[in-house]
């Protein structure tokens, strides 16, 4: 095994300047110009080729290794970030109004810069080629992913194994974790509007009021989609919006439902979103309304490799230590690397990034999300020591 923890020491303040620097500058999905060209500057920096404006505002970066080899590994992060008000006091607080890095993916594009920034003062040492995908679009349908794939990004040359990392805040900064298999759920977006009739409340011959129908509705789903739910793995099917913009004696002429399915099988996902309109229109057809599905649907469930898994997982045990490496127990969020692991094997694990002693424990998503940013080295590393393990 290389020295990897000298290695990467050397780089640890840039990277976190640059976490910081990011910390500070977020953009929303779709929107990641400054990201994109201040990455772009750091690469310059280091000498690293790339190619930019991928799929938006995506870049890959590509280090060849003098070693004999053809071997190509592909690490990704993505670099958008989320519509959350930051509540942070820190130095490096968000400074775009609105917007805020509160699900880590100014950590993930820091820690892909160091781990480059070791490659490319090494590549002497490996053979093969590194190809750093830094996306855009994450957090917004359809995913960055899969429009970068559209576009070659796994190509030319063709990647062999694809990793990604993610912060947790279930665990401290010198942990990762890992799970073979099935990892993360697929998820698609509900959407249905039930069209009645408007009109006074007490006119009951006159309206067809599709506040009842909704609620019926959504009794339904619940007593019949249980019979269709997997057995053997967590199943989501939650509704979180009921618009029905009436008032006390008004009847409105529509309501709105919106919800989440998250699954872990494909074949019942289909299932399952066929009886969910099934049912409905059925339900609305029982009493005179009309029902219009909007099913938008969202990324694949999220599978790693078991043999890549395996492997990686002795490596990290290697670099970390046994102690410092977890096994994670299936997840019902979702992520778009998913789209990665449908075309190359590879693995998606977690490093964690809490410090209950410094307040460090909110979790993602969260207006006061933060990193211990010594989980920058453990990232780094990992995606190191990856790339010389698997050129071998």
């Amino acid at each position: 095994m290389i020295p990897v923890n000298q290695y990467i020491l050397n780089y640890f303040d840039q990277m976190v300047a640059i976490r910081r620097h990011l910390h500070q500058n977020p953009e929303l999905s779709g929107e990641e110009v400054q990201t994109a060209h201040y990455i772009g500057t750091i690469l310059d920096q280091i000498g690293i080729p790339y190619t930019p404006h991928i799929a938006g505002h995506g870049i890959v970066a590509t280090i060849k290794g003098e070693l004999e080899g053809d071997t190509c590994i592909a690490l990704r992060a993505d670099m958008d970030a989320l519509p959350v008000k930051e509540l942070n006091n820190v130095s490096y607080c968000s400074q775009n109004e609105g917007v805020m890095h509160a699900c880590g993916h100014d950590f993930h594009t820091a820690s892909l810069l160091g781990a480059l920034m070791v490659l490319q003062e090494h590549k002497s040492q490996f053979g093969g080629t590194v190809k750093a995908i830094f996306q855009p679009s994450e957090e917004r349908y359809e995913g960055g992913a899969h429009f970068m794939i559209e576009a070659g990004v796994l190509e030319n040359p063709k990647v062999d194994y694809v990793f990604a990392l993610h912060a947790d805040t279930g665990f401290g900064p010198e942990k990762v974790g890992f799970r073979a298999g099935k990892y993360m759920a697929s998820t698609d977006e509900i959407h249905f509007t039930i069209i009645g009739k408007g009109g006074h409340a007490a006119l009951l011959n006159d309206v067809i009021n599709p506040i009842p129908i909704a609620a019926r509705l959504l009794i339904r789903w619940e007593e019949e989609i249980e019979k269709l739910k997997p057995t053997d793995t967590p199943y989501v099917l939650n509704f979180g919006r009921f618009i029905g913009d009436g008032a006390n004696n008004v009847i409105p002429d529509s309501v709105t439902l919106s919800g989440t399915l998250r699954v872990f099988d494909e074949e019942k996902r289909a299932q399952i979103l066929a009886k969910i309109e099934e049912i409905a229109h059925d339900v609305c057809h029982q009493y005179g309304a009309t029902c219009i599905p909007d099913i938008r649907h969202g990324y694949p469930m999220l599978k790693n490799d078991p043999q890549v898994t395996k492997k990686t997982i002795q490596i990290a045990q290697q670099v970390l230590g046994e102690e410092n490496v977890l096994s994670l127990d299936l997840r019902t969020t979702a992520e778009d690397f998913s789209y990665f692991l449908q075309q190359v094997p590879g693995t998606f694990f977690r490093v964690g990034v809490a410090n209950p002693e410094q307040g460090i424990v909110y979790p993602l998503h969260s207006a006061h999300f933060n990193i211990d940013e010594r989980a920058l080295k453990t990232a780094s590393k990992m995606m190191v020591a990856v790339v010389f393990e698997f050129f071998k």
